[in-house]
């Protein structure tokens, strides 16, 4: 599975290891909320079908989109 993420070529095999040991698989419904400010950090996304968009909300309830991941990217959300 994590022989996708563009950078895992990169690592050391002891880096691997700990990304092998903590990556999971969640998969997603369209619509559903991925994280919500406040919460614990999800850490790294790879976004392995479909994207993703993150958005923040005003006071006003304006939204602005902060990113788009789709297929074969990672972001960070910390």
């Amino acid at each position: 599975m994590n022989r996708d993420i563009p950078f895992y070529q990169y690592l050391t095999d002891s880096q691997k290891d700990i990304l092998d040991r903590s990556t999971q698989q969640i998969s997603y419904q369209k619509g559903q909320m991925v994280h919500r400010h406040g919460e614990a950090c999800v850490g790294i996304i790879f976004v392995r079908k479909g994207r993703l968009s993150f958005f923040a909300l005003s006071e006003e309830g304006r939204e602005i989109t902060i990113l788009r991941a789709k297929t074969g990217q990672t972001c960070v959300l910390s």
